[in-house]
Formats: structure tokens, C-alpha cells, sequence
């Protein structure tokens, strides 16, 4: 019985051993990479923008890599489409802070109601090919009933 209840005391303990290291072990990555940013940051700030913008856009390209090669292999629409959703409200949202940021508020909400419509077209205006009509169209006019 005291073996069970030593045992017991070694899986909670050995547990909140782990989860002391999981979280010194984040802290340590975040400092490694957050304090080389915020030196650069403070020492010469256009560096650290481009440095930041690369990593984001590196992030965003590694992030829609497997979604996109999936799709790639249902065909060049499938894949262009998609990258269409997600480029169309992405440019659009960032239009839009920068020319709000550039004080031309009317101009930023223009830019958002474009990127609305344009998104509109490509999501459900151009939609998958409808499978349906390309069986009508050549002649393949078989009913459920075995006529």
C-alpha cells in the first residue's frame, strides 16, 4: 500500500516536473527569440520591419504550403480559386489599415467594400464546376428510372 501511494506521489510530481520544464523551455525559446527582435527593434527600426515582414510572409507561405498543394492536385482551378480567397480579403484588410493609416478613412472603406464584391465573385460566383451539366451537355441524358 505505501508502494501505491509512493508511486502515486512519483506520477504527479514527475507530471508537474514536465510541466515546469515545458513552460521554463518556452520561456527560453521566446526569450532567444523575442529579445534579438526588440534589440534590432530599438536599434534600427527599418531593418526590424523588413526582417518582421519577411518572417510573416514566410509564416503565411509555410501556413497555406499544405492546403494548396492538397488542392493542386484536384486541378489548376481548384488551386487558383483558393488562393483567390485568401488573397482577395487579405489585400483588401491591408489596404485598408494602410490607407486608413494614411488618413483616407472613405478611400480604406472603399477598398473593403471592393474586396467584399471581389471575394463575392470568387467564392460564390465561381463556384466548382457544376458536374451536372457537363453530363447534360454531352448527351448523357439517363433518368433514375431505367429508361
Amino acid at each position: 500500500m505505501i508502494k501505491r501511494i509512493l508511486s502515486g506521489y512519483a506520477t504527479v510530481f514527475s507530471g508537474a516536473a514536465r510541466f515546469l520544464l515545458l513552460v521554463a523551455l518556452c520561456f527560453a525559446i521566446g526569450f532567444a527569440v523575442v529579445y534579438p527582435l526588440w534589440r534590432l527593434a530599438v536599434s534600427d527600426g527599418r531593418l526590424y520591419s523588413i526582417i518582421f515582414l519577411a518572417i510573416l510572409a514566410l509564416a503565411a507561405a509555410a501556413l497555406a504550403w499544405h492546403p494548396m498543394r492538397r488542392l493542386a492536385q484536384r486541378g489548376p482551378r481548384a488551386c487558383i480559386l483558393a488562393a483567390l480567397r485568401l488573397a482577395i480579403p487579405a489585400g483588401a484588410l491591408a489596404l485598408f489599415v494602410a490607407l486608413v493609416l494614411a488618413e483616407k478613412r472613405a478611400l480604406g472603406f472603399v477598398a473593403l467594400a471592393v474586396g467584399g464584391a471581389l471575394f463575392g465573385l470568387v467564392a460564390f460566383g465561381l463556384g466548382p464546376a457544376d458536374h451536372r451539366s457537363d453530363d447534360l451537355r454531352s448527351g448523357d441524358h439517363r433518368s433514375g428510372d431505367g429508361r
